[in-house]
């Protein structure tokens, strides 16, 4: 019975975390329906997964001793080395997907890969259509004539002719069919407001079996919760003018006839407007601009006031072609193990996803020293494209190999942003460090053997705040760049995504100094452990749903 009690707590926590845009029965549905269907498909879910949970976790503890470190003594680089990889690859503005910035960087992973002496790089080509932005701008009336008012663009949205847009704009609140209903929309700018979620981290963690939690310092407690900007409620993405959720912000304003849409970032920490999203890579019709959630405060009074602006967005599409990076280290077996993060980036991208991808050239370096005769598996090492662009890298990847490559993995290692640390708001409006590393989870896939892995690698290094939880603790797939494995069909490899959140993610702000120096080589070394662990185990016991 008190294990009953304690999964409905933690369904209900999970709903009324996605359903910040009122708390009201038929909003919550709404919210959830994007999460599984209504609360009640949502609780039943949660119900029968909880069963299987318990007994991966106990299975995984009853193995533990049979999970074997690698015998040799492995050479990860220094904090400094991996940091300069980072840097390296932060050193332009963003690296979007088909820019020739994007371009650069992969070619500087090829170079890095040839330097650390793997000799067979391959770049499998992917066509993407190149958005870029040249000028946004926003003017709203004021007394004394129109005003420059911060705005930043929204990706993949529409463009305006070079002289922009002028029309009064109309205030909608969330922008739901009923926050429509009356209003006179088209050919106007409407103004409207994006929430996002706080994650209630801690109480999931003490209610949900979690296969292991790492958090030497006790810092999470009970009421431990940070905000996903990633998940804008009422504007997700992946949305067409065909088909899209009730409540999108965006289409609704589309369908009524708006000519722009400018959208306040209601909860993003501080008053920033630069937020690449939605990066489903979806081109949208209508032109859209992001404001910061302070300068919204303003913006919302003009437009409930009815003031004009004049709004701005010019750029091109064109078709490109970008690639899907990897190299491959011969092993004494053709056994393989896939170590990936993506090397696209909405800004500089130095904990998205510079923290990744120089943990990947870490793991390269590390067992490149090793000879090919002791190393027990064949490691690839995969730098995906696309990520910001419906993270159509990982997934393209993993359709075109898993009757080849993938057919003989035995791990997929997807790593994303290690080593960030955790940045709130503070009084000021401006970011300010915790002292504290990102909360972080490692999804990880339903195997025994795998399980104990994960669980013995923390043990063993007692890294800050990270938890090892189900691969399907959110959903069928994790929220993470490995969604492309988990969801391709016939796939059967075993799937560990290695991730923090910080709410700086998609945002100018994921600057050199939100990395955390002098822990990235105790991360080379945990993951190279992990790694290890892998390698000595018996492929026959890593398979999906096996391992008996």
């Amino acid at each position: 019975m008190k294990g009953l009690i304690r999964a409905i707590l933690a369904a209900l926590i999970l709903v009324l975390a996605y359903s910040g845009l009122e708390a009201n029965q038929d909003e919550i549905n709404h919210q959830v329906d994007k999460f599984g269907g209504s609360i009640t498909r949502m609780l039943g879910q949660t119900f029968q997964k909880i069963p299987a949970w318990k007994k991966n976790r106990a299975e995984a503890r009853a193995v533990l001793a049979e999970i074997q470190a690698y015998p040799e003594p492995l050479p990860v680089p220094s904090d400094q080395e991996i940091f300069s990889w980072i840097k390296s690859l932060a050193n332009t503005p963003h690296r979007r997907p088909g820019s020739p910035e994007e371009f650069s960087a992969g070619q500087y992973l090829v170079q890095e890969l040839q330097r650390l002496g793997i000799q067979e790089i391959h770049q499998d080509p992917i066509p993407v259509k190149s958005w870029r932005a040249k000028e946004w701008n926003l003017k709203v009336e004021a007394e004394a004539g129109f005003e420059d008012f911060p705005s930043f663009y929204v990706p993949y949205t529409g463009f305006t002719p070079e002289k922009g847009i002028e029309a009064e704009m109309v205030y909608v609140g969330a922008g739901r069919p009923r926050d429509f209903s009356g209003k006179d929309i088209r050919g106007k700018i409407v103004v409207g407001e994006v929430p996002f979620p706080n994650l209630p981290y801690g109480a999931l963690i003490k209610l949900l079996p979690v296969y292991y939690i790492s958090d030497p310092g006790k810092t999470i407690g009970f009421g431990f919760s940070e905000p996903l900007i990633f998940v804008r409620q009422n504007f997700m993405g992946y949305g067409t003018a065909q088909s899209h959720s009730e409540n999108d912000l965006y289409w609704n304003a589309y369908e009524n006839g708006a000519a722009g849409v400018l959208v306040i970032l209601r909860d993003q920490p501080t008053n920033s407007n630069t937020h690449y999203g939605p990066y489903d890579g979806i081109l949208k019709p209508t032109p859209g601009l992001w404001i910061g959630k302070y300068d919204g405060d303003q913006l919302r009074v003009l437009a409930q006031k009815g003031k004009r602006a004049r709004l701005t967005l010019t750029g091109e599409v064109k078709d490109t072609v970008t690639y899907n990076i990897y190299g491959i280290l011969p092993g004494k077996s053709e056994r393989m193990m896939v170590i990936h993060s993506h090397y696209d980036a909405p800004f500089a991208g130095v904990i998205e996803d510079g923290a990744g991808c120089s943990q990947v050239l870490a793991q390269a370096s590390a067992w490149s020293k090793i000879p090919a005769e002791k190393r027990p598996k064949t490691l690839l090492f995969l730098f995906t494209t696309g990520h910001f662009y419906g993270s159509n890298g990982s997934s393209t990847f993993a359709h075109q190999h898993k009757n080849d490559l993938l057919k003989k993995a035995d791990l997929v290692l997807t790593l994303e942003h290690i080593g960030a640390k955790e940045a709130v708001e503070g009084a000021d409006h401006q970011y300010r460090f915790t002292g504290q590393m990102e909360m972080g989870g490692i999804f990880t896939a339903d195997n025994k053997y795998a399980i104990a892995s994960v669980i013995k690698m923390l043990q063993k290094n007692k890294l800050p705040r990270i938890m090892s939880a189900p691969i399907n603790f959110f959903g069928d797939a994790p929220p993470t760049d490995a969604s492309g494995f988990v969801l391709e069909p016939g796939l059967e490899v075993p799937v560990l995504s290695w991730i923090t959140g910080p709410a700086y993610l998609l945002c100018a702000e994921d600057t050199l100094d939100k990395i955390e120096v002098d822990r990235l080589d105790d991360y080379a070394r945990a993951i190279a452990d992990l790694v290890g662990y892998f390698s000595m185990v018996d492929s026959e016991k890593l398979r999906i749903g096996d391992g008996d």
